[in-house]
């Protein structure tokens, strides 16, 4: 894990470094400027596609929505998108793409939607307009100038957290870093928990790694109980040798919080990324201050463009 001396951000097929130092010190969760819904109910646009969710998201869906756009849509389909995640996280699998979008904003269009990032470095650099090719979608739904579109692929899982050979690291602190499985929590794979005499600064690391079959995006998918967050890194090979790059992804959505079958509360979270053909990716995760944390349901799933 020392490799992972860089972090990138992959925008297409560019990518931008960072000082590992500067990576860990982000802050988790969504520290994001505080963003209020629009006037409630008078919003006719948003609350009928909220009505619209509410009726048709089946469990194993997952809604992707654009930064600011999240909390409205959250005011009026907050149980579907519950009902959503918690079903693909029992279900082990993620049937659909959904991206809600908004004419009139060119902020919200798919060929220039606003995400925010999963891992944050500044305050002036947590988000980026995604270029998604809109002839790979089919428009749902539609009112007052707000959508729902479908990515017309089905998804192929590439990654399961399930038996992976895993490697345990204290980045900040002192003590032993301890891995050990756990009783599942959500379908019947088992989960790990992490667990250190002191807090402090903790990392994961996949050994196994995984190659994309093309060009598309991949959605990470995983539960935990503490401040963590996962990523994605990639193997570059160059010509002095093999490098690990460190990735930031997009938020698809805000954690939902759910109890689990072993009674805990969970955080489950899904992320995305754009990926070309023979991209090579392994998973990483980061934890802050924690001395226990339980992490289940680790997937990557990969959803083709439509040709």
């Amino acid at each position: 894990f020392a490799a992972l001396a860089a972090c990138g951000v992959v925008e297409g097929v560019r990518q931008v470094r960072i000082q590992l130092p500067i990576l860990l010190a982000i802050a988790i969760g969504y520290g994001w400027p505080a963003i209020q819904p629009r006037g409630g109910t008078g919003d006719r646009g948003f609350k009928e596609v909220g009505g619209y969710l509410m009726e048709n998201i089946l469990p194993g869906d997952l809604m992707v929505v654009p930064f600011i756009m999240d909390m409205q849509i959250s005011h009026y389909a907050s149980q579907a998108i519950h009902r959503g995640m918690t079903g693909f996280f029992r279900k082990g699998s993620v049937d659909r793409l959904l991206f809600i979008t908004k004419q009139g904003d060119p902020r919200f269009r798919l060929d220039n939607y606003l995400l925010k990032f999963n891992l944050t470095l500044d305050e002036e650099d947590y988000q980026r307009n995604l270029r998604l090719p809109v002839e790979s979608f089919v428009e749902l739904y539609a009112s007052g100038g707000v959508a729902v579109n479908w990515l017309a692929s089905s998804g192929q899982r590439l990654f399961s957290g399930e038996g992976e050979d895993w490697k345990a690291l204290r980045l900040v602190g002192e003590g032993d870093v301890e891995l050990e499985r756990v009783e599942p929590a959500w379908s019947s794979r088992p989960g790990m928990r992490l667990k250190s005499q002191s807090s402090g600064k903790l990392a994961l690391q996949s050994s196994r790694t995984f190659t994309t079959p093309g060009k598309g995006l991949l959605v990470l998918t995983w539960a935990r109980t503490g401040r963590a967050s996962p990523s994605l890194y990639q193997v570059v090979e160059e010509e002095k040798g093999t490098e690990y790059l460190p990735l930031q992804m997009f938020c698809t959505n805000y954690p939902v919080e759910a109890r689990g079958a072993d009674g805990k509360i969970w955080y489950l979270e899904a992320f995305t990324l754009p990926v070309q053909e023979g991209d090579r990716f392994g998973v990483y995760i980061m934890a802050w201050d924690v001395e226990s944390l339980h992490i289940a349901e680790i997937s990557c799933f990969f959803f083709p463009y439509a040709r």
